[in-house]
């Protein structure tokens, strides 16, 4: 690298603008948005080592892929039920969470058992700033879905435990969500693609893009973007008092509701029904299985030479 910015610096404007456009050029397997990212790293490194870029000239002489822009599909509720039917119950709980919280991945993922004030209906989420990417703290709400399946979720949780992760690297902890979330997605065969062949139509971060169409249909965009975290609107958010909050996201609360209360209400009771039915069933084998034990214990001793044959 310094080679080529002793280079330039003895030829700047005959070389410089011909190596930027290459570098763009080199990236052409990378997305427009991505491109422009790692330009504009470029052009900060060569500006510590000297080398200063003309705006217009980049204009001139640089050529940029353009952004392609699809419209995006939403989730159907179909879709999402597939997805929880074929999750664990933790994963389940966190794809609930996010579908009707708004909150981003890395944000759930952080959240410890004190970031949930089960006390209050709805349940009212803190998200620390820290792990805000504004690093603005907010409040959110969850559905009494998610909100079931949580409860079981932190009954042997510590405060300072995290809730849907053991992975304490937030970074790392994202990506083995995405990683866990691709073979779902290819458990449930949903796997259709956009045009452009690189992005999946079905992905962990649709749910927060389906909170927020639910969101804005009912309260607006300005809610919807509060309670996703969009700092400049926080402010006018929280004008309303809590309960007034909290009345909001009632009236929000049945566009996440996945499960009518009739199916939730029988899945319970079918869970029960099987617990019972194999504390019962292994209460019959205990003796049988005791003596069993008892049997294979006295022969391994007689084989052993430690008990005589009768």
């Amino acid at each position: 690298m310094q080679l080529i910015i002793t280079d330039l610096k003895k030829n700047p404007s005959d070389r410089l603008y011909i190596f930027l456009n290459n570098f763009v050029g080199f990236m052409d397997n990378k997305s427009p948005k991505t491109i422009r990212t790692y330009f504009g790293w470029v052009r900060s490194y060569l500006r510590c080592q000297g080398i200063k870029t003309d705006l217009d000239d980049l204009k001139d002489f640089v050529s940029f892929p353009t952004q392609i822009i699809e419209r995006r599909k939403a989730l159907t509720k179909e879709i999402i039920r597939k997805l929880l039917d074929n999750s664990k119950e933790q994963r389940k709980a966190l794809y609930l969470t996010l579908l009707s919280s708004g909150m981003r991945v890395g944000e759930a993922l952080a959240l410890r058992k004190r970031d949930f004030d089960f006390t209050k209906d709805p349940v009212v989420i803190s998200i620390p700033a820290r792990n805000t990417k504004t690093k603005q703290g907010r409040e959110t709400f969850i559905s009494r879905e998610a909100k079931e399946l949580l409860l079981r979720l932190v009954k042997r949780k510590s405060d300072d435990d995290l809730v849907f992760t053991h992975q304490p690297n937030n970074e790392q902890a994202v990506h083995n969500e995405e990683m866990a979330f691709r073979k779902l997605r290819k458990r449930c065969d949903l796997l259709e693609k956009y045009a452009d062949g690189k992005r999946f139509v079905v992905n962990i971060h649709a749910f927060r893009s389906y909170f927020h169409t639910k969101a804005s249909k009912i309260h607006g965009q300005e809610y919807a973007n509060a309670l996703d975290g969009h700092s400049s609107y926080l402010g006018q958010y929280y004008r309303n008092t809590e309960e007034e909050r909290a009345e909001m996201y009632r009236e929000l609360e049945p566009s996440f509701l996945i499960y009518s209360s009739q199916e939730m209400v029988k899945t319970q009771k079918e869970m029960q029904s099987q617990l019972e039915f194999l504390a019962k069933d292994l209460e019959k084998k205990i003796p049988k299985l005791v003596n069993e034990a008892a049997s294979r214990i006295k022969e391994e001793l007689r084989k052993e030479g430690w008990v005589h044959s009768d």
